[in-house]
């Protein structure tokens, strides 16, 4: 039987592979709304500036709020960023969903590597380095692949799975 250790970590690479997966597939769609590179670029870069200036405050609020709280906070900003980017039609759309999906990354990761270092603790283990170096190994190795699978659907024109995903959240909260 697996660790729970094992468990959280093989469920964060399934969740986070498939997140990059609807990522980007996001960059192809954005690209083919007339988003350019550069603007594309910027988005990225807001993203960045996000994780960076949000990651130890979320982190922090997670750790004394509650984990449950803040990962429905993040599910919440990722349906945002889905539907936003789906029914924008300007530029100022497209980033302010970007911008959500910043935060939802930022809240997301902060609360699951605190958990996942409770849980290594909790069964006994005492290097979180190692298991923080083999959990970011898993991670990028399945996101790389998932990216790479992503921008392939999304140049082959399939930019209904993002609508589909989009009308899917939209009847769910209707």
């Amino acid at each position: 039987m697996w660790s729970s250790t094992k468990i959280i970590i093989t469920y964060s690479v399934i969740f986070n592979s498939l997140r990059m997966l609807i990522g980007a597939t996001s960059s192809i769609y954005l690209l083919s709304k007339g988003v350019s590179l550069v603007d594309l670029g910027l988005m990225k870069t807001m993203q960045a500036s996000v994780f960076f200036i949000l990651d130890i405050p979320t982190s922090y609020l997670a750790d004394r709020i509650s984990r449950k709280y803040a990962i429905a906070i993040s599910v919440f900003f990722g349906g945002a960023w889905l539907v936003l980017t789906g029914v924008s039609s300007n530029l100022y759309g497209f980033y302010l969903a970007e911008f959500f999906n910043a935060i939802s990354l930022t809240i997301i990761g902060g609360t699951y590597n605190s958990y996942l270092i409770d849980v290594y603790r909790s069964e006994g283990g005492k290097d979180t380095h190692r298991i923080l170096g083999i959990n970011g190994k898993y991670h990028y190795m399945s996101m790389a692949i998932a990216a790479m699978i992503g921008a392939a659907i999304g140049r082959a024109g399939f930019h209904f799975v993002f609508n589909l995903i989009k009308d899917k959240l939209a009847t769910k909260f209707s």
